[in-house]
């Protein structure tokens, strides 16, 4: 008998309202599938939207890759001068990940469901 774990597909969800962007991530976030966000963040970090919201709420596992692929897709956002945000920051993977990395390095302080992402 095998048992493996069933993780929703993943998807990003590309919502354009004006100069407002909010991709909705869902599903499982992590080295196979953070690379497509990265190539997204590539796109708009061409200077397209003026802010950028990476919504989480609806994913379902993330692994350290996938935390890494949210910051450097925030990365390229800022350098193509649009602002990002993270909402849905508190999501159970996310909060399980982020509190297993707890005293590994700085600290993530998330008590509101829209973290702003630092622009430097």
């Amino acid at each position: 008998m095998s048992i493996s774990p069933t993780c929703e597909a993943f998807h990003i969800a590309v919502d354009c309202a004006g100069d407002r962007w909010t991709l909705g991530v869902s599903g499982s976030l992590d080295i196979a599938t953070g690379r497509q966000l990265i190539e997204l963040g590539k796109v708009l970090g061409n200077g397209c939207p003026r802010s950028v919201s990476v919504d989480l709420s609806e994913i379902d596992f993330v692994d350290t890759a996938g935390l890494h692929a949210v910051s450097k897709t925030c990365a390229l956002v800022r350098d193509g001068g649009a602002t990002t945000s993270i909402v849905g920051a508190s999501s159970p993977p996310l909060r399980r990940l982020l509190d297993a990395l707890e005293g590994c390095g700085p600290s993530i302080d998330i008590s509101d469901s829209v973290l702003a992402v630092a622009t430097a």
